[in-house]
């Protein structure tokens, strides 16, 4: 039955990407923690402005995010 076979490829499919995902969470960051200034970077991301003339969401952020990425270096 082609319906069958269908259904299981998918949750074949399926369970291969969710063990991916699972494998990766756990192998983590191989024990090092990067230590971050929160409040440094909190100041930075309060001056971030949306530009809310621009209609299209897409456009929006990917003004956004270059502002972002220079604040976070």
């Amino acid at each position: 039955n082609g319906s069958t076979k269908r259904k299981r490829r998918e949750f074949v499919d399926e369970y291969l990407a969710y063990s991916r995902r699972v494998k990766v969470f756990n192998r983590g960051m191989g024990g090092t923690v990067q230590a971050l200034d929160l409040d440094s970077i909190e100041k930075a991301m309060a001056s971030l402005k949306l530009d809310k003339k621009i209609c299209n969401a897409e456009s929006r952020v990917g003004r956004l995010l270059p502002d972002f990425y220079d604040k976070l270096e």
